[in-house]
């Protein structure tokens, strides 16, 4: 069930001029179904990254020594330093691990939460 909430603020942030990427545990061919879907709600994602790490996992973003690799992986596809980055995702641990990597980070609790937190650092107002 997607959030369209949270699509919103994703189109309301790319119409300001901001770069949305996905990084998903989705394979290739549900992530382009879902993008057949719902067409409208994707066109805001300028770039995805589809790891296919065999043990790429919602719940595991790190290999086996605790190194969050597809991060890393991720930050060098987009080709951005982690630093301009914000990740934004509903696991703790995938927060500190991005938080490992560099990245600014948004743990997603609620809707009202995201957006309280988008306004609060003032992106749509930019």
């Amino acid at each position: 069930r997607l959030n369209y909430d949270v699509f919103d603020i994703v189109k309301r942030l790319h119409d300001k001029g901001f770069k949305n990427h996905i990084l998903s545990n989705c394979g290739p061919r549900s992530f382009e179904a879902l993008c057949r879907e719902f067409p409208d709600s994707f066109s805001f994602f300028d770039e995805k990254y589809l790891p296919s790490a065999p043990n790429f996992s919602k719940k595991k973003l790190v290999d086996e020594q605790g190194n969050p690799i597809v991060l890393q992986e991720a930050v060098k596809h987009f080709g951005l330093d982690a630093k301009q980055i914000i990740f934004v995702d509903d696991s703790v641990l995938n927060i500190e691990n991005a938080k490992k990597v560099g990245m600014n980070t948004i743990h997603f609790r609620s809707t009202s939460d995201f957006i309280s937190i988008i306004d609060s650092l003032g992106l749509l107002s930019k």
